[in-house]
């Protein structure tokens, strides 16, 4: 013989739903086995019930039982009613289930409020954060707000809480703050307590607890000869907090002497005759971690001026939030110079490979250009307007030893305005700046 207990009447705010376990479901109380083959719900209502736990098929024992999970969701304020059909091995069995949907009174407005990454030891407040409405037509008493679990410590009301009421439509506004006093994520709940069911009306609360975000950008010791091509890379030395700091990017320049390295991927520009500087815009974050490289910079390694130099990284800043960055210099260091018996880094009469100077500057009908040339090989001389574009070749030739040379150079068919004059040779390139008026 079987024998069914149901709940009594499952009542539930309307557009909500509610799990109910039966824990002895069907009880078995002969002397045989009996098989259930399966379960379903039929009737007028029967959308809004559903056997969500203890699943056919199955056997039960004699003297034994089985549960029965039922999930409620009404979506109208009326009484329900469905029925239950059990199928045996031997029969079909029928048993009333009932529920009744509850206009609701007291509405959460926001289901969650997320406070998002606070610093360690730091606090964050929203500030008039809407909670819950009384969407009835008589006023409301809101006995008691209450922080509840999984913490019910780092969040807490500072205004709005409490004992009050809520007039028809009114809205409860309050002010909330979250402490960061253990680093992660965290969640807690505030409770909103009256007579009614459906009490309490929760909100969710949420909050990301961070370290100050830190990186550490470095540049590593480089050594090469001259006329070979040496890669670069910015890295990442180390990383923290940066995903919830809302930092997508960084600035930053990078520092070297352009004599002995010319970069030829990367626009420059020389500020003395041992400083040139890059700058990195928009070096990109994502998904970034330690010992990943933010850029590569290509140089051409020559003969220059001084036989080493420091990658120095500068004027770095954070786009996007806020960070504590530093940095790790590098160095490097020209292999093969030989400053006796051959060919020397530094010109005899102290004056760097190149461009020398260009006289007069501004000029009209002509310019005087002095060279030096310190290694062999080609070498070409040519003037380029401002839009980067090739004008004239006023040099080209194969340097056989180290010598200096002397240009004049006529302009008087050249438009008024910017000119660059480019020397380029094995390992050397250089740019001036010439200003032609009329």
């Amino acid at each position: 013989m079987l024998f069914f207990n149901i709940l009594d009447s499952i009542l539930i705010l309307i557009n909500h739903s509610k799990d109910s376990i039966v824990t002895n479901f069907i009880e078995n109380t002969g002397s045989y086995p009996c098989s259930i083959k399966s379960i379903y719900i039929q009737g007028a209502d029967e959308s809004a019930f559903s056997l969500v736990g203890g699943l056919p098929p199955y056997t039960i024992v004699e003297n034994d039982s089985h549960f029965g999970e039922f999930s409620f969701q009404p979506l109208e304020a009326k009484d329900y009613q469905a029925e239950i059909v059990i199928i045996t091995q031997a029969d079909t069995l029928y048993q009333n289930i009932y529920g009744r949907g509850i206009e609701e009174n007291l509405k959460v407005i926001n289901n969650w409020i997320d406070f998002g990454a606070v610093l360690i030891n730091e606090y964050k407040d929203t500030l008039q954060a809407v909670t819950v409405k009384n969407v009835s037509s008589k006023e409301l008493e809101v006995l008691e707000t209450k922080h509840n679990y999984p913490n019910a410590v780092d969040f807490e009301t500072r205004a709005g809480g409490g004992n009050f009421i809520l007039q028809p439509g009114d809205t409860c506004r309050m002010d909330l703050r979250y402490t960061a006093n253990t680093i992660g994520r965290t969640s807690g709940t505030l409770e909103f307590h009256y007579n009614g069911i459906g009490s309490p009306a929760i909100v969710n609360l949420f909050a990301q607890s961070i370290d100050q975000p830190k990186l550490c950008l470095s540049v590593d010791d480089f050594d090469s000869p001259a006329r070979r091509v040496l890669f670069i890379p910015v890295m990442i030395d180390s990383i923290r907090s940066i995903f919830y700091s809302g930092i997508t990017h960084l600035k930053t320049d990078l520092t070297f002497n352009p004599t002995i390295l010319y970069p030829r991927n990367h626009k420059y520009t020389t500020e003395n005759e041992k400083t040139a500087r890059i700058t990195l815009d928009s070096l990109s974050l994502e998904d970034k971690q330690v010992g990943d490289t933010l850029v590569t910079i290509e140089f051409i390694v020559g003969l220059g001026n001084a036989p080493e130099c420091d990658f120095l990284l500068e004027n770095y800043e954070a786009i996007g939030g806020d960070v504590d960055i530093t940095v790790i210099d590098g160095h490097f260091e020209l292999l093969g110079v030989c400053e006796e018996g051959g060919t020397r880094l530094i010109n005899p009469t102290g004056e760097a490979a190149g461009i020398v100077n260009i006289n007069p500057n501004p000029a009209t009908e002509e310019v005087n250009i002095k060279l030096n040339f310190i290694e062999t090989g080609k070498a070409e001389v040519a003037i380029y307007n401002y839009m980067g574009e090739k004008i004239s070749t006023i040099f080209e030739e194969e340097i056989i030893e180290p010598r200096e040379q002397y240009l004049k150079v006529s302009v008087s068919d050249y438009n008024s305005g910017l000119y660059f004059v480019v020397f380029e040779s094995a390992t050397i390139r250089e740019t001036k700046e010439v200003m032609l008026v009329r």
